[in-house]
Formats: structure tokens, sequence, C-alpha cells
């Protein structure tokens, strides 16, 4: 996540030494003075990251349940989430456009993986480019890239992905820990049951 974050392009990290590879590219030489140079950002990386996997380390509350639902339903988002955090621990952005941005990657997210596009590293990597030119360029990359109503509206048709996700968000749970999702319809509805299935077929329910 770093790499692609501070890179200038998605790094080539396939196969089994992908990720080595692409440091050593990265990185050919470090010598005690390059490390001297650039070990104190991985440290301060390494600790913002920190706050990434453990939000509850964030201190503010609304910080820290954006996190939860960038952390537990969009993964592949994370070098972006890491670049918006270390901008907001370094004052460049502030607490509210934290949160704002935060519900824009979860929108466009969730839209994509409606309709079927990507939500991977290669995304990630594109939308760190754009935040490179400060945040009204990050969220007209996001926008551009965010499917619009009706194409969404065709793909709620056929399933929920991330209906989890979803419901907690409408019900305002603030953790799925111990819920589990309930197909009160079938999730691929055909026509015949079409016309109940559209108002809501999932609902959260105590796991068993």
């Amino acid at each position: 996540d770093y790499l692609i974050l501070t890179s200038d392009r998605l790094p080539d990290l396939q196969g089994e030494h992908g990720l080595y590879r692409a440091f050593k590219e990265r990185f050919p030489t470090l010598g005690c003075a390059r490390v001297h140079d650039v070990g104190q950002a991985w440290v301060q990386h390494a600790a913002w990251y920190h706050v990434l996997l453990n939000p509850e380390a964030a201190g503010n509350r609304e910080i820290q349940q954006q996190l939860i639902h960038l952390r537990d339903h969009f993964p592949g988002m994370s070098p972006l989430t890491l670049g918006l955090y270390r901008n907001l621990m370094q004052g460049l952005i502030t607490r509210d456009e934290f949160v704002n941005v935060a519900h824009l990657v979860q929108t466009m997210s969730l839209r994509r993986a409606l309709v079927g596009l990507d939500r991977d590293l290669g995304l990630a990597s594109t939308l760190c480019r754009s935040m490179q030119a400060g945040l009204p360029g990050l969220i007209e990359a996001m926008m551009t890239r965010t499917p619009e109503d009706p194409q969404v509206r065709v793909a709620l048709r056929l399933g929920l992905p991330l209906a989890g996700y979803v419901l907690q968000r409408l019900q305002g749970v603030s953790s799925l820990a111990g819920l589990q999702v309930e197909h009160i319809h079938p999730q691929t509805p055909g026509p015949v049951g079409f016309r109940r299935a559209r108002r809501g077929h999932h609902r959260l329910c105590r796991a068993q």
C-alpha cells in the first residue's frame, strides 16, 4: 500500500516475488545514508497504517467509524485510505473533509461493485495520483468513476453485493459483530417474485 501510494504509477506486484521486486525497483540501493533519508517516512507511514488496521486508535469516533467501514468492506482502497489519513494527520485536510471523502470512496466502491466494475489496486493507484493535485482533483476523479443512478437501479434488480454493509449503514449499526444477513427472498429474484423482492430481500439478524 505504501509503494502504491508513493509511486508515480502502479507497481508491478504480479508473481510470487512481485512485492519484493517492486520494492527493489523503488529502492535499488539502501545504504545507511539512504535508509536515514527514507526511514522516518517509513516509520511515520507505519504508525498511520496501524490506525487503519486498528481504527479504535484514531480517537475521534466519526473518523474511527469511517476507517472501520473502509477496512472491513473496501480493502482494495487501502492505499487511498492511507493517503487520506496521512493528509488528515499532516493538516492538509480537515476532519470534516476526511469524513466526506471517506463517504465518497464508499459510495463509488459500492456502486462499482453493483455494476460489476473493478475496485482493485489499479483504481486505488489512479486515485492516489489524482490526490496529488489536491482534494478537488481527487473528488473529480472519483465522481467520473462513480456509476450513475440509472445503471445502479438496473443492477439492483439482480442482487445486492455487500448486503451486510448496506444494511449496517441503513440501520445505523456500528458493527456487524454477532450479526448475519438473512435473505428473506431469493438473492437473485426471478420474474414471479421480482415485484416483492425489489422492495428489499435482506435484513440483519442476530447470528445463531
